[in-house]
């Protein structure tokens, strides 16, 4: 072999080190170019969650502060409401009301004089001088009044709906307990030796 043959075979050696030298460089800098496009991704998409957990969020709470916003604005509506109808109508308002809610209320107060032997009505100061009939006549129309403020509440509740649903079909009377007015006081009957036990008050 003379010179320019081993000259040449070096060259052909150098040069093969140079490709795979450049081609391990370039599979380098593959990987790390895939690791940044994934570091990327991955940032991305941690990001995008975030900001879609505080748009939730924030929706939801812009969602309940309008709720409270409604229900507040029915409960003074409804308020209003009966504060007009009573002034608008006055006596004979209150007294269609009274026969209308009659049935509701009767039954419970009924079952509480069913309890006592003696009741004694607290009328206060606003039914002095009119007796006891005057003190139950202005506590049923109190309690008259409560039923038909949360009546009228409840039924511009069930109309307004924050979702834009309709619920004012299929309205279902409302029944219950009657509210407590003023107190009432029980005097049980004497026992066999003529001694009154004490009174017991119920409210």
């Amino acid at each position: 072999m003379n010179d320019k043959q081993r000259d040449l075979e070096e060259r052909r050696a150098q040069n093969a080190a140079t490709i795979a030298t450049a081609e391990a460089m370039r599979q380098e800098a593959l990987a790390t170019q895939r690791t940044a496009e994934l570091k990327a991704t991955q940032i991305a998409q941690a990001t995008a969650d975030a900001m879609k957990l505080r748009i939730a969020a924030e929706a939801s709470a812009d969602a309940e502060a309008v709720k409270i916003r409604a229900l507040g604005a029915a409960q003074a509506d409804a308020i209003r409401s009966v504060n007009d109808a009573i002034r608008d109508g006055g006596e004979a308002y209150l007294q269609l009301k009274q026969l209308e809610m009659l049935p509701l209320i009767t039954p419970a107060i009924a079952q509480a004089l069913a309890q006592a032997r003696m009741v004694n009505i607290n009328s206060g100061s606003a039914a002095e001088g009119r007796g006891a009939a005057g003190g139950a006549t202005d506590q049923i129309t109190g309690v008259i009044q409560t039923l038909l403020a949360t009546q009228l509440m409840r039924s511009e509740l069930k109309d307004m709906d924050v979702s834009g649903n309709n619920h004012s079909e299929g309205r279902v009377p409302i029944t219950g307990t009657v509210p407590p007015t003023n107190s009432v006081v029980a005097y049980p009957a004497p026992d066999g030796n003529g001694i009154n036990p004490p009174p017991v008050k119920r409210r």
